[in-house]
């Protein structure tokens, strides 16, 4: 018998230890976007108890994807725009345009070449807008004969005897300034982007997710006035110990059975989306069913106190 309660006392501590590391392993892992209530983004305190926050981010982990696996932030490498300067169309150090060493604007065209094509032609070949090329080319050659993009540059050289390089120059100035202009549109649109997705993301992370208000108290007097009053009906109508714990005990089975099922239902709701159509809080009945069967479990391990005290052997 001594040997059959040291035995039992082994297996108990095995058992303990058995849980003990297993808590130990789940709190060394951050289990990323795994909540049991299916919380999302959930912020500091947390609305559950069990908040944990490995990356200082005020946001619960268990509520979250890995911020390992997210390919979305800020490019650091984005071109400095001045939004002021653009606005009020003024010029700034920080809102130039520096274009990368493996492109290449220019057009590789002898002078002759140009001196035959007209202005449209240029144009094409540089990816400009024709009209700008001839005007910018009337203003820094000071021509006043009227002239269509259809013009050749030797109909222009006609007024103002001129190299053909200057067209080149031209050409490239206003091919820069398109880009300027492309690449400010495209970052400050990008900037304007970021600025949106962290302001969501702010009003997302501040929105409190509200708890619907658990009956721990009403639940709690009703049980206890339970089992005084069924206390008293025991010693008044002389109702035998074993018919009482027999009705705690189908109590406590109904409570077992509607919290380990709503449990599951919720398991199976976050993991394969099922039963997500059913208009039923099942979070909330999960956690009134848990806290009556923990009130009943109490009455339970209260009445087999002397089989849990047994367990542990006598020393002398």
């Amino acid at each position: 018998m001594h040997l059959t309660k040291r035995r039992n006392v082994f297996i108990f501590l095995i058992i303990l230890i058995f849980f003990l590391l297993l808590n130990i392993q789940s709190s060394l892992a951050v289990p990323w976007d795994s909540c049991p209530f299916g919380l999302e983004n959930d912020p500091y305190p947390g609305e559950c108890g069990r908040y944990i926050d490995t990356n200082q981010d005020g946001i619960c982990d268990l509520s979250q994807p890995n911020p390992a696996n997210s390919t979305t932030g800020i490019d650091q490498n984005t071109v400095t725009l001045n939004v002021n300067d653009e606005q009020t169309g003024g010029s700034s150090n920080s809102n130039t345009y520096i274009p990368p060493e493996e492109e290449e604007y220019s057009v590789e065209i002898s002078g002759n070449q140009l001196k035959v094509m007209s202005i449209n032609e240029i144009a094409q070949l540089w990816e400009i807008n024709a009209n700008s090329l001839l005007q910018k080319l009337k203003e820094n050659l000071l021509l006043v004969n009227d002239y269509t993009v259809n013009s050749t540059i030797n109909e222009l050289r006609a007024e103002m005897h001129f190299s053909p390089s200057l067209v080149k120059i031209t050409a490239e100035e206003l091919k820069t300034q398109d880009n300027l202009q492309t690449n400010n549109t495209s970052v400050l649109n990008q900037a304007n982007e970021n600025i949106n997705a962290q302001q969501s993301q702010e009003e997302f992370v501040t929105q409190t997710v509200i708890f619907p208000d658990y009956n721990l108290i009403p639940i709690g007097l009703i049980t206890l006035l339970l089992y005084l009053s069924g206390k008293w009906l025991a010693a008044k109508l002389k109702i035998r110990s074993a018919k009482e714990k027999k009705f705690w005990n189908i109590l406590l089975l109904i409570s077992f059975i509607g919290s380990a099922g709503t449990g599951f239902i919720l398991i199976l709701i976050r993991d394969f989306d099922w039963f997500r159509s059913i208009n039923f809080d099942f979070l909330f009945w999960h956690v009134e069913f848990s806290i009556a069967m923990g009130l009943i479990g109490i009455f339970h391990a209260l009445w087999h106190v002397k089989y849990y005290w047994k367990i542990f052997p006598k020393h002398n």
